[in-house]
């Protein structure tokens, strides 16, 4: 592809694809952890996220009410839209309030979110020519769900991953609860644990990571989180 085309350079002509991003997270135990991806594993998923969502993001401007220093807004926030060549828009947005003024703004829009956000988004109607959203870091309610549709007239793409994982699967629940596997991601159950192993091109992983997902696969290639 195009875009695939232009990482392949930018990475062997201007950084090392072995350079890496090191971030830090303490999942539930509260310890921080080192996690680090190089940058071609970045731009291998950046490119499947290019891919599978290509039509509702292309010609927009990108508006995040996630950090930069979160995994998922490095990633959905700064690189993709980069390599991909869209505007990325500055500062971030706090409010419901300042969303709603940036759809009324803007005539083509993605808004990285999280549930945090769209659990407050009590606005009134508003429908803009294009809004794609992306909610993850936390599981989304399905009255935050239903609440976007009402006031954005959009329906959320939840992103499921972790910070040494990536993106991992995608959903839009209102039309189908279940998760689908991104392309290049290969998904078993960990015996011991009965939890989502992943394995993908975007991180080191050997073996394959266990994440603490309990889930059921669906005959279709989907599947179902339970917690």
């Amino acid at each position: 592809t195009e875009l695939s085309d232009q990482i392949s350079i930018s990475l062997s002509t201007i950084l090392p694809a072995t350079l890496c991003i090191s971030m830090f997270t303490s999942g539930s135990t509260g310890t921080p952890k080192k996690v680090s991806r190089t940058l071609a594993q970045l731009m291998a998923e950046i490119t499947v996220l290019e891919s599978v969502f290509h039509e509702t993001v292309k010609d927009t401007a990108v508006y995040s009410s996630v950090s930069h220093q979160h995994a998922y807004g490095i990633l959905f926030y700064i690189l993709w839209p980069l390599c991909a060549g869209r505007i990325i828009s500055v500062p971030m947005l706090d409010y419901p309030e300042q969303i709603e003024a940036a759809i009324l703004h803007e005539p083509a829009i993605t808004l990285i979110s999280s549930p945090a956000l769209l659990k407050r988004m009590h606005i009134e109607p508003i429908a803009s020519r294009k809004l794609t959203v992306f909610s993850a870091g936390g599981l989304l309610e399905t009255a935050a769900a239903e609440q976007v549709l009402v006031s954005l007239k959009a329906y959320p793409n939840e992103i499921l991953g972790s910070t040494e994982t990536g993106a991992v699967a995608h959903r839009q629940q209102l039309r189908n609860t279940n998760w689908w596997p991104l392309p290049e991601v290969t998904l078993s159950l960990d015996p011991a644990t009965q939890c989502l192993k992943v394995c993908s091109d975007f991180f080191e992983h050997n073996n394959g990571f266990v994440m603490g997902d309990n889930i059921t696969f669906n005959t279709d290639g989907t599947f179902a989180l339970h917690g």
